[in-house]
């Protein structure tokens, strides 16, 4: 119970905890260990989520965390074109588990012409983006089926963008807030996992950004469960 009741400054602990070990494993230049520690992120945050809610866990958002873990895990073989295409499809698996979590909370009729503007344009701007990091990364690594899955993970991202913002334009809610926030930095997590790995700028800022954006879009998942909850039975509140 004292771990439900003090959850935030649990999730706030094991978040420094993560990114204090990934920082210094990453100074000693340990680039095992500093991978493995992205799939401990993802396995952390999925059993603290677990025991929180235990039998009413979602089992899509379980899920999310245990196909994005094992993409991490593999990510320790990034360099290996097969494994790195096996962890790109996982990526994809793991941003359409969100997406069927999210899907019954949508709600159309709610979206007018104006939201339906700024939404389209927002996910044109974030397509043509991410479109342009795969190239890069094709130009980089100079494998062309390596782009093909990662356009295909980059369509993921872009439809886990789309249908965060529809949740959150139809709900409005502060449970909806928190997971776009952490579904964002994900992406965001991805964007500059990508330019630290190919050194295309910032250099270590890049890679640590990254994993700073990683631990945190994982915390805020947890954290929005649990505002979910208490939305949906304002008594839980008392409880938590």
């Amino acid at each position: 119970m004292l771990f439900k009741k003090h959850y935030k400054i649990i999730l706030f602990v094991l978040g420094l905890t993560l990114l204090a070990s990934s920082i210094y494993v990453h100074w000693q230049r340990d680039f095992f260990t500093y991978r493995m520690l992205r799939a401990i992120v993802s396995f952390v945050f999925l059993a603290y989520l677990c025991y929180i809610h235990r039998v009413t866990t979602s089992k899509l958002l379980a899920l999310f965390f245990l196909l994005f873990g094992a993409s991490s895990l593999l990510s320790i073989w990034y360099e290996l074109p097969e494994i790195s295409e096996i962890m790109l499809g996982l990526n994809f698996l793991s941003y359409m588990s969100l997406i069927l979590y999210l899907k019954p909370k949508i709600i159309i009729k709610r979206m007018n012409g104006f939201y339906w503007i700024v939404f389209l344009l927002l996910i044109s701007v974030n397509a043509y983006l991410l479109f342009e990091l795969a190239a890069m990364i094709m130009y980089a690594d100079g494998s062309k089926r390596t782009f093909v899955f990662l356009i295909v993970s980059s369509i993921g991202v872009v439809c886990m963008g789309m249908t965060t913002l529809l949740y959150n334009f139809t709900q409005s809610t502060a449970a909806s807030l928190v997971f776009t926030v952490a579904v964002f930095a994900l992406i965001f997590a991805e964007v500059f996992r990508a330019i630290g790995y190919y050194d295309f700028a910032y250099g270590n800022v890049a890679v640590y950004i990254a994993r700073i954006l990683l631990i945190l879009s994982s915390a805020l998942l947890v954290h929005y469960t649990v505002i979910h909850d208490t939305e949906k039975n304002p008594r839980i509140k008392n409880l938590i």
